[in-house]
């Protein structure tokens, strides 16, 4: 048997279509005298409900171009920094100036990282330089 439809119209009509043609098969299985003309109906009005297409979009509606819910370089980046930050302590980083210094390298790499694109790459070698 084909797969129910998506729509919930669609799904009732395939229960209703399913159920009659279950039934019919029942009353053949016990000798009823039904044909099977209808059984037949009902795979039919299941195909021919398949073939309607969707509702049409309105006229007036606005289409919001899908670049407009990317979500910016730099506040991806600030969170990033963030969570590091905050599931990172201090005392990871080094003492004073070290400390300062290796928190703003792994920042900045962090920032270089995010920037990547589709076949960029970021070697571990090259997020460790100039750490203290």
């Amino acid at each position: 048997m084909t797969r129910p439809p998506r729509s919930t119209v669609s799904r009732a009509l395939w229960r209703s279509a399913t159920q009659a043609a279950e039934k019919t098969q029942l009353d053949f299985a016990f000798g009823a005298t039904q044909d099977k003309s209808s059984f037949r109906s009902a795979q039919t009005q299941i195909i021919a409900h398949e073939h309607i297409s969707a509702p049409k979009r309105q006229a007036n509606a606005i289409e919001v171009p899908l670049v407009e819910h990317a979500t910016p370089i730099s506040d991806v980046s600030a969170f990033c920094r963030a969570v590091i930050s905050r599931i990172i302590p201090d005392d990871f980083w080094g003492h004073k100036e070290d400390g300062e210094h290796n928190k703003k390298v792994i920042s900045s790499r962090v920032d270089q990282f995010i920037g990547l694109r589709r076949f960029e790459s970021l070697t571990l070698h090259a997020v460790s330089q100039d750490l203290k």
